[in-house]
């Protein structure tokens, strides 16, 4: 009976903190706001590709079989999986976890914002952030990028700490943010370690040592497991430098200026329109207009570069692969921003609220507009594209998408009974061949067979390399073809002949039946139907 006043103890003390609190309350207020704004978004199908994967990866964690994709980010698919335990659908329980972490990615900015100016800036920018479209989108989707946001915020606050009071607790703090920070997302040591480098300078060499050995240990907890389900240490590095290869080296300027640089480039400028442009935009009015130069120490310029610029300068030179990627720097970015513009425009707290009010009230409208593109039009398009494949016998039919893309994935997923096959286009849009394949929620490559002239086989994802000559034959013994991307319907040779089937709101299907012996073929970046015969040509 004891443990019962014990509990009511504790509650009465957690009330008489927020009502002694009124800045804790405003915090928690914005928790449940960010939380409640997310619930009339929650999708009902896989936001792309990758949602798939981790939503594999938390029945069965895989690597090999990109389930998810390395590096694998364990503690996130480890997290999901304590979701789902309450959850039973897999993209269920992956919105929720990114709710959640976004909820905590907001008390977090707050808190940040309180350390590094004052608690009014804590709450604006945190209330920013909740807003902010890119934020709102990818915290209501089944992506670990509002894990990378709580990430980069951990190793923020920990290196604050080690400068403002540097000693033995505080670089346990900074090992442990370090090691929990590159479980969640493992890249972020490749993109924050300047950051953790700062606050090691902070530290006294007793310190630095502890805060290593700290990180080094904890990390262990998730590396060695992660590494023994990849099937040894080697095996892992080969995965995430397949990986490597296949995006970012092809991206990168450091090989050269290229389309897909440009492509990169162009994706990352618009990301931070949508995401920064807002205060962006109200940033550089107000300097222009007071031609005054913001007032920051040496530590915090540093701090602001190492977190926001060298990210930044990561995606625009080596690798920008979603817009959710930014999550990582939003945080910092809009506490930053709100700093350095309401101040300038006046003191009082009524003209900086009115500013942050403005600036939330027009990224809102931005937020509305992606959302219902993102989550509501994604879910019909998918209702629609449903309905149309139940008109073609799974068994009979195959479904030509864009290799490496999302519909891929998504289709697997949607309709395992369906033969999926990926197209390979390069830079420019161009078909050149046959990428993967998937059919029973198992993902495939299409690897030529020398038993089979120059045609291609489906090989398990995982037991096969990717091959540098694509297949441009493929007899999939079906009785109806089916291509659904327009950006692939344009390189189908008599397009105009096929069927056409209308999906409401969005492109429409393509399709024809042909003999049972009849194969795909994609010659001078056409697709083309031929028969066996022809396939055999080499």
């Amino acid at each position: 009976m004891a443990s019962v006043p014990a509990r009511i103890t504790r509650r009465q003390g957690a009330a008489n903190w927020l009502a002694a609190s009124p800045w804790a309350l405003k915090v928690t207020a914005l928790v449940v706001f960010t939380v409640v704004t997310r619930l009339p978004f929650l999708p009902r199908y896989p936001f792309n590709g990758d949602t798939v994967n981790y939503m594999l990866a938390l029945q069965h964690f895989d690597l090999a079989n990109a389930q998810p994709h390395p590096p694998g980010n364990p503690l996130y698919v480890l997290l999901g999986k304590g979701v789902h335990v309450v959850v039973s659908d897999p993209n269920a329980a992956l919105v929720w976890l990114s709710i959640g972490l976004a909820a905590v990615a907001v008390a977090l900015t707050a808190w940040l914002g309180r350390l590094l100016w004052d608690e009014a800036t804590g709450l604006w920018g945190s209330l920013l952030l909740a807003v902010n479209p890119l934020f709102w989108l990818y915290s209501a989707v089944g992506l670990p990028y509002t894990a990378e946001a709580v990430a980069g915020l951990l190793v923020g606050l920990a290196t604050l700490a080690c400068w403002r009071w540097p000693g033995r607790r505080n670089a346990v703090a900074l090992g442990a943010a370090a090691a929990v920070a590159a479980g969640l997302r493992p890249t972020i040591l490749v993109l924050l370690w300047p950051l953790l480098l700062l606050g090691l300078i902070g530290l006294r060499w007793r310190d630095r040592l502890r805060a290593l050995g700290v990180g080094f240990a904890l990390s262990l907890l998730w590396a060695v497991p992660l590494v023994w389900l990849s099937g040894g240490l080697l095996r892992y590095w080969s995965l995430l430098h397949s990986i490597t290869e296949s995006f970012a080296v092809r991206t990168t300027v450091l090989n050269g200026p290229s389309r897909a640089w440009l492509n990169n480039l162009g994706q990352l400028g618009a990301a931070l329109l949508v995401g920064l442009g807002v205060p962006a935009v109200a940033f550089g009015y107000v300097w222009l207009r007071v031609r005054r130069r913001p007032a920051l120490s040496r530590f915090l310029r540093w701090y602001l570069a190492l977190w926001i610029v060298l990210p930044l300068s990561f995606f625009a030179l080596i690798h920008f692969g979603q817009w959710g990627y930014l999550l990582l720097i939003l945080p910092v970015a809009s506490l930053a921003l709100y700093a350095l513009t309401a101040p300038a425009l006046g003191t009082t707290r009524r003209v900086q609220g009115a500013t942050a009010g403005l600036m939330a009230s027009v990224l809102t409208v931005v937020a509305f507009f992606l959302l219902r593109v993102g989550i509501w039009e994604h879910d019909r398009y998918w209702d629609a594209m449903l309905a149309a494949l139940q008109q073609f016998p799974a068994d009979q039919t195959v479904v030509l998408t864009p290799d490496g893309k999302a519909p891929l994935r998504v289709l697997n997923w949607l309709a395992p009974q369906e033969l999926v096959l990926g197209i390979v286009q390069n830079d420019d849009g161009q078909i050149e061949g046959f990428g993967s394949g998937a059919v029973g929620r198992q993902l495939y490559r299409l690897v030529i067979d020398p038993s089979l002239s120059a045609q291609a086989r489906l090989v398990p994802y995982a037991r096969t390399p990717r091959q540098r000559q694509m297949p441009q034959n493929f007899c999939p013994r079906v009785s109806l073809v089916v291509v659904h991307d327009p950006a692939l319907q344009a390189w189908v040779r008599d397009a105009p002949a096929w069927n056409t089937l209308q999906l409401p709101g969005s492109e429409p299907l393509i399709w024809r039946s042909v003999p049972s012996q009849a194969c795909l073929q994609i010659r001078d970046h056409r697709l083309q139907v031929v028969p066996e015969a022809a396939a055999d040509e080499r």
